[in-house]
């Protein structure tokens, strides 16, 4: 189910034009994951990391995929940095920002819940890509230099 879904993804991502890469669990990748990079669609170089989370024995018929992107400056204010993630994602229509556990990188992260059996298509996921560079670009912009 992981794999047909992210090979799905990576489907659709292709058509769209963008560059992907399928990561499967191996001896050094402890989960499936497709790569898309943002490359010509963001002014920044930017990736962004899908996961699918889907459990037979705990979820009826849903399947959650996971859109993120980690951006590489770290942060010097972790105070200010939690108010941007804040003021941010108040902001954005899809997904929302914050900081890694460590809080030295700002993230975006959405997460969407589908019925496992619906079958994408590509407008619905060029608008999710879509959102997704918008949002980025736009905390970049707007809160450099934390």
């Amino acid at each position: 189910m992981v794999v047909e879904k992210l090979k799905e993804i990576e489907k659709i991502a292709l058509e769209l034009g963008y560059e992907v890469a399928l990561d499967l669990i191996s001896e050094n990748k402890s989960a499936n994951m497709l790569r898309i990079d943002l490359g010509e669609e963001c002014e920044l170089d930017q990736d962004l990391t899908v996961m699918i989370y889907y459990d037979a024995d705990d979820l009826d018929g849903s399947v959650f995929i996971q859109f993120f992107s980690q951006y590489e400056d770290e942060v010097s204010n972790v105070t200010e940095a939690y108010k941007r993630c804040a003021q941010m994602t108040r902001n954005t229509s899809l997904g929302h920002f914050n900081l890694s556990e460590d809080e030295t990188r700002v993230y975006y992260r959405y997460m969407l819940a589908i019925d496992q059996k619906l079958v994408l298509r590509a407008e619905f996921i060029n608008d999710i890509l879509d959102m997704a560079v918008y949002a980025i670009e736009e905390f970049s912009q707007s809160h450099s230099g934390l």
